[in-house]
């Protein structure tokens, strides 16, 4: 339940805390449960390995940002990811879900049913191959520091520049998922 830091974000403030006990997943898994949607992106190691290493969990709800350690607290996400999986009244929402949805299997062998992909959808809004970034600057005006795209996600500790990146991943995909969604029901 440690506060990691508060930033701005959606031209707001934003809280990021981390989840690393069961009472503050349980915390979560309980605001979870009285949304719409929620947001997800993870973090991992592609390379020398065979199948993707997950590092980190971000989550995003009602304008802030959750993570989850995984090499920490592996019992943690896994319980969150199989609690996001059973949710089906609930839209988990990604940017470009193919890597995250793969993960997701590999850990826990099922997914997510309802979920929404940001870039397919911007896709059907006239956007060509729009990567989060973009759609972020397009749609909010707002330019994303991506430097720490390619960060090292298994050096520890994590740095407080490639949390808020973290963060940033979620805090805004909340933002981008509700104009996607009207721009959809407009079309």
């Amino acid at each position: 339940n440690q506060m990691v830091f508060t930033s701005m974000c959606c031209k707001a403030f934003v809280t990021t805390y981390w989840v690393d006990s069961y009472g503050t997943l349980s915390s979560l898994l309980t605001k979870i449960g009285s949304e719409d949607f929620v947001c997800i992106d993870t973090e991992f190691i592609p390379e020398k390995t065979y199948k993707p290493k997950l590092e980190l969990i971000q989550i995003g709800i009602q304008g802030d940002a959750y993570l989850v350690d995984f090499r920490e607290n592996e019992s943690i996400g896994k319980e969150l990811l199989e609690a996001l999986s059973e949710m089906n009244h609930i839209t988990v929402v990604f940017h470009a879900l193919i890597n995250d949805m793969q993960i997701i299997f590999n850990i826990i062998g099922t997914i997510p049913k309802n979920v929404f992909d940001s870039q397919i959808a911007a896709k059907f809004c006239g956007f060509r191959n729009p990567s989060y970034g973009q759609l972020v600057d397009s749609l909010m005006e707002i330019k994303l520091d991506k430097s720490m795209q390619r960060t090292n996600w298994s050096n520890r500790p994590l740095t407080d520049k490639e949390i808020e990146y973290a963060s940033n991943d979620v805090t805004y995909l909340q933002e981008i998922y509700q104009i996607l969604l009207s721009k959809l029901k407009e079309n």
